[in-house]
């Protein structure tokens, strides 16, 4: 037994350093993300070719920024909104991968703490996994800090928070999918290990030596793919047709929106609200075959129905707007406008954007 528990630990042990050295879910690049987006400048790119977390990019910019007209927030469905697509504003897009509602509390301590960024709308991407009770993503305690003070916890409370942080992290570089990513990772990278760098004004020869689709956040926030590696309209449809079969986002699962997260939602609403922002919900457009399946199940209809409901009362609450535009043709998208099932290629992205600025 105790050769056993020694083979064990020591295996364990293996594990998580080699987790920890090849990083691919990016837990360890908070500090070196947060550094590199402080000296961010307009023409500047942000590139790695793993996953790099972007809580740290979104922390900094909001600090750093002299002014901020308009700050989306919301997951990656909005994170295709660029700067040209609404002229005459300074937009900072601080969309984030599985956002919730931690996330938005986390932000609007920041934008309290910071005044130089003090924005005049605030657009909230609002997914229907973000008020699912069952979603329960957590990669919010990159920003666990700012989480507590808004909710003035106090330091033992911090100090708890901590210690699940610390254990979130743990279980992240032990798990399977960890594990199998960052073997895949060797298997293909023969040479040295990239770290995530800027690319100054040479994305497109960046581009050109990338064997893999490599992240890329622009200075405003948006992110987009080497053009080499942008989805095709046969990759989009197929990943649409998939969608509800592969009970993507726990979409067939999905019972009821949580009255305690919409409750949290108009609380970060009002105090936006009260720092000079209007506030604007939006609910990004499926593709045309997701959005067809969708309303073939009566469950999955009626819990829509029930999240519009909610969004609207809470608009109407917060004096704030809501637009739904989760059925393509409200926007005007068609289905060779999008990357896949729930994200938006940029020409429906830039109809998105003028929906909002209608």
């Amino acid at each position: 037994m105790r050769a056993y528990l020694i083979s064990l630990i020591a295996l364990l042990t293996g594990v998580f350093a080699l987790n920890s050295l090849v990083d691919v879910s990016g837990l360890g690049t908070f500090d070196e993300i947060y550094g590199l987006a402080l000296g961010q400048g307009p023409r500047d790119v942000l590139v790695w070719e793993e996953s790099f977390d972007q809580r740290a990019w979104v922390k900094a910019m909001v600090e750093k920024s002299a002014s901020c007209d308009v700050l989306i927030l919301g997951s990656s469905t909005v994170g295709g909104f660029s700067s040209e697509m609404f002229p005459g504003r300074r937009v900072l897009n601080g969309w984030l991968s599985n956002a919730t509602v931690e996330d938005f509390e986390a932000i609007a301590y920041l934008l309290e703490s910071h005044p130089s960024c003090r924005p005049k709308t605030v657009v909230f991407g609002v997914d229907h996994w973000l008020l699912n009770p069952k979603f329960n993503e957590r990669r919010w305690l990159s920003l666990d800090h700012e989480v507590q003070r808004y909710g003035g916890k106090s330091r033992v409370q911090l100090a708890a928070t901590s210690f699940v942080k610390a254990w979130e992290q743990l279980k992240e570089r032990l798990n399977f999918t960890t594990t199998r990513a960052t073997i895949l990772f060797l298997a293909s990278h023969s040479g040295p290990h990239e770290r995530p760098r800027l690319v100054h004004d040479a994305l497109p020869a960046y581009c050109r030596e990338q064997k893999t689709s490599p992240v890329l956040r622009f200075a405003d926030g948006h992110f987009s793919y080497c053009p080499q590696f942008e989805p095709t309209h046969v990759d989009a449809r197929t990943a649409a047709v998939n969608y509800v079969p592969q009970d993507s986002h726990g979409i067939r699962g999905w019972e009821r929106v949580d009255p305690e997260r919409v409750a949290r939602l108009s609380a970060v609403s009002r105090r936006l609200e009260a720092l000079g922002a209007k506030i604007v919900y939006v609910a990004p457009p499926f593709h045309p075959v997701t959005y067809r399946d969708l309303g073939r199940s009566t469950s999955i209809h009626r819990s829509f129905d029930a999240l519009d409901a909610l969004l609207g009362k809470l608009s109407a609450e917060n004096g704030a707007t809501y637009v739904n535009l989760r059925n393509p043709v409200a926007a005007g998208c068609a289905d060779d406008e999008f990357r896949d099932s729930h994200h938006s290629a940029p020409a429906c992205m830039a109809k998105v954007a003028n929906s909002l600025l209608r």
